[in-house]
């Protein structure tokens, strides 16, 4: 399949441009398909006008575009990572909506001036930008708590919470006295245990207590008397034994368990509401794009070729790798066009033809294209 649909503006000479492209690229040549796009009788303005809006859908083309393929790529994240999902649009698949294309008038009402219709085509794809970020905005954050919870209640000894590990017996806690929980790599345990009544002066003697063990660390419980907690815990740090910071409270892990619950549950239930709004997202964005192209062909259509109204746009999906031959069989065909610019010189000579924006390569017809979902 092409990655692209190809759309080229010609005027109506002895045949119709549509049929003239459809004999020569399709039938004759069997370059790819063609057929022929309606476009509605737009209220075309004055010419002042109209080169401003050219200006302007330049511009705003290239930002729908990326917009749209930021919601696709969005989509497939939230599928699963899957890159072969595309969403359909009003129904249909991309390529089906395109080639049975028919302007939407309840969303864009062509009796409205050609400068409210680009504007209501970039308001609404201005908010869909805006509900992009705010809904990736609170999944992020969600996902993100998520994460550290599960990172307490799965990891190692070094991060997992004590909450499900430590139990009333292993806490002893008055007054003067107090459980400190020490993580030693196991490759340090024995030190650990031969030495930890030297980290310092306030250590109670036999006070040690391996609580739980994995195969990277130990988890011990040593007893301190509180004058003597920082001495402990700076000595500890000072031999890279990591001293956890825990208060024993049954009631606090069960609200923690409570949380992650929580949580698990409003991931998945953003995840599938921000899929469906993802699909519906790229579905809308993607019509606003066809309309804003189409607009573009036509206003740079009218620049071209002038009052009325007199040519018909094609649209042509080219077969693999044809690409060229398409080009050479367009030149062919539509030479005559040229006129006085066939002579014209430097790439600054082109920028001043009617219709020829900068950020286009100048062809006797006018062209654009609406790219397909790879």
């Amino acid at each position: 399949m092409a990655k692209a649909f190809w759309m080229v503006a010609a005027p109506n000479e002895r045949v119709a441009a549509s049929t003239r492209v459809q004999e020569e690229v399709e039938t004759r040549h069997q370059l790819g398909s063609v057929s022929k796009i309606s476009m509605p009788t737009f209220r075309v303005g004055t010419l002042d006008s109209l080169m401003s809006i050219s200006d302007r859908l330049a511009k705003d083309s290239k930002t729908v575009e990326v917009i749209t393929e930021r919601l696709l790529r969005q989509y497939r994240e939230l599928a699963g990572g899957r890159d072969d999902v595309v969403p359909l649009v009003d129904g249909k698949e991309c390529v089906k909506y395109i080639r049975a294309f028919e302007w939407d008038e309840a969303r864009f009402a062509s009796t409205e001036q050609l400068q409210s219709l680009v504007a209501m085509i970039m308001e609404q794809v201005a908010r869909l930008e805006d509900d992009l970020k705010m809904r990736a905005t609170d999944y992020t954050a969600t996902k993100q708590a998520k994460s550290t919870l599960e990172r307490k209640s799965q990891g190692t000894l070094m991060t997992k919470s004590l909450g499900a590990i430590v139990t009333q017996s292993h806490v002893v806690e008055t007054e003067h006295m107090s459980s400190e929980f020490v993580v030693v790599n196991n490759n340090n345990k024995d030190e650990f245990v031969s030495s930890y009544e030297s980290l310092g002066k306030l250590v109670v003697p036999r006070s040690l207590l391996l609580v739980l063990h994995d195969n990277e660390f130990s988890l011990y419980r040593v007893i301190v008397f509180k004058k003597g907690l920082e001495e402990f815990r700076a000595n500890c740090r000072e031999r890279r034994y990591n001293v956890r910071e825990f208060k024993y409270d049954p009631e606090a892990f069960e609200l923690e368990q409570d949380q992650l619950e929580q949580l698990v549950a409003d991931a998945d239930t953003q995840a599938d509401a921000f899929t469906a709004w993802s699909e519906t997202a790229y579905g809308d964005a993607f019509v606003s794009l066809v309309h804003l192209k189409i607009l573009r062909v036509f206003v740079e259509s009218v620049l071209r070729y002038g009052l009325p109204v007199n040519f018909e746009l094609c649209l042509i999906a080219p077969n693999p790798k044809q690409e060229a031959r398409i080009r050479m069989c367009l030149a062919d065909m539509y030479a005559h066009l040229l006129g006085h610019w066939s002579s014209g010189g430097d790439t600054g000579d082109e920028q001043m033809i009617p219709g020829v924006t900068s950020d286009k390569e100048f062809y006797p017809y006018v062209f654009d294209s609406i790219p397909l979902p790879s």
